[in-house]
């Protein structure tokens, strides 16, 4: 996809008479840091939603810029199924998924767990302290920095 549309560009170009170009502009994503404190507790609030945890699972493809913000501020990216469903996300079989029972089900145990997730956090003294103890830390501007190649 990436090389038509460059190629666009330039049939573009010529058609006009100028010249382009391009180049990276920053790095492109960074890799998910999952907070473990954080992970630790989602880990356990899905659990008592009746989701068995799958450590197995080996995420390839894809990106989310979720990666470049996790590096700075404590994160989880989390995934749910849809039990019963094997779909691969975008694509027409997934919109389908998407539409079912077990869609609407993950969609609701993964936001309350989330929700449980932040309310341990905010209700231990101990987690929110070191939390933001870790924000504070941060560098002004550290959330605006691009990471090097």
């Amino acid at each position: 996809m990436k090389k038509r549309v460059l190629a666009r560009f330039e049939g573009a170009a010529i058609a006009i008479g100028c010249r382009w170009d391009s180049r990276p502009t920053e790095h492109p994503y960074a890799p998910v840091a999952h907070d473990p404190t954080l992970a630790r507790l989602w880990n356990v609030n899905l659990a008592v939603r009746g989701r068995v945890l799958q450590t197995d699972v080996v995420w390839s493809g894809g990106s989310t810029d979720m990666g470049n913000v996790s590096q700075v501020v404590p994160a989880i990216h989390p995934h749910v199924a849809f039990r019963g469903r094997d779909e691969v996300p975008h694509n027409p079989a997934f919109a389908e998924a998407a539409r079912s029972e077990a869609a609407d089900e993950a969609v609701l145990d993964a936001a309350t767990a989330l929700a449980w997730t932040v309310l341990d956090a905010a209700l231990s003294p101990e987690i929110r302290t070191e939390l933001r103890r870790r924000c504070t830390a941060r560098l002004a501007g550290s959330t605006r920095v691009t990471l090097q190649s």
